[in-house]
């Protein structure tokens, strides 16, 4: 029993992660980090955390975009959710940009509880990402990104956090 409950807490703090580079359909490069695991809580952060940077430290060029993969996730807790928006704003101040991928309603849920004020871009599919990723890489467009992108940000009555959806999948 001692030896079940050891492996059950190992696994909750040290999730299986495989970190993957991978090209959209239109050609831009990003860095899939996929947890194996459906469970993500707080002794696992600061390990997500650290595998991000020993994974962008082992590439040969720092790559501009971070997809977490979330199609396995299927629950986390607020403190993991809180560690996300960590890693997020850590990763915004070397000019890397994080996306979640297909986050299931319950993560969607915590993270806006638990990250009022902290825009997070999520996508549902990999056609959605190649579309938010040409958005966020259109170089003639980095400035003026930065002022309208807050002001097109769709903001969700009952919670404080925005949820940014690329343009041309915004319905009105």
């Amino acid at each position: 029993v001692f030896l079940d409950v050891a492996f059950l807490v190992q696994r909750t703090a040290r999730p299986v992660l495989t970190f993957d580079h991978f090209q959209t359909e239109s050609g831009i490069e990003y860095m899939m980090v996929k947890p194996r695991h459906s469970l993500l809580c707080f002794p696992a952060v600061e390990h997500v955390r650290n595998g991000i940077n020993s994974a962008i430290k082992r590439h040969e060029k720092t790559p501009n975009f971070i997809v977490f993969d979330c199609r396995n996730v299927q629950e986390l807790d607020y403190t993991a959710a809180k560690g996300i928006g960590s890693v997020k704003k850590e990763l915004a101040a070397q000019g890397i940009l994080m996306v979640l991928l297909g986050p299931s309603d319950e993560v969607k849920l915590v993270l806006k509880g638990s990250l009022k004020g902290i825009t997070v871009h999520q996508v549902d599919n990999e056609h959605d990402l190649d579309i938010c990723l040409q958005e966020q890489s259109a170089p003639n467009k980095h400035e003026l990104r930065e002022i309208v992108a807050p002001l097109l940000e769709q903001k969700d009555s009952t919670a404080d956090i925005a949820i940014a959806k690329p343009e041309s999948l915004r319905r009105e």
